[in-house]
């Protein structure tokens, strides 16, 4: 890649914005083309799952 953030990677940050999966679009943008450690891998996906299915019933 010549430098420059491919459109996907743009969008792919913007969506994770929208869907509050990433609170700092800054620093994602900044580091988007960076390696990520397993840690932050995997504490993205425990949030995801949290969220998709919470561990508490809503009684509503």
């Amino acid at each position: 890649m010549d430098g420059n953030k491919a459109d996907w990677k743009l969008e792919m940050v913007h969506k994770a914005v929208q869907e509050g999966i990433i609170k700092d679009p800054e620093y994602w943008l900044a580091a988007i083309d960076e390696p990520m450690p397993a840690w932050a891998v995997l504490k993205l996906l425990l949030e995801m799952i949290e969220r998709f299915n919470p561990p508490y019933q809503s009684y509503d």
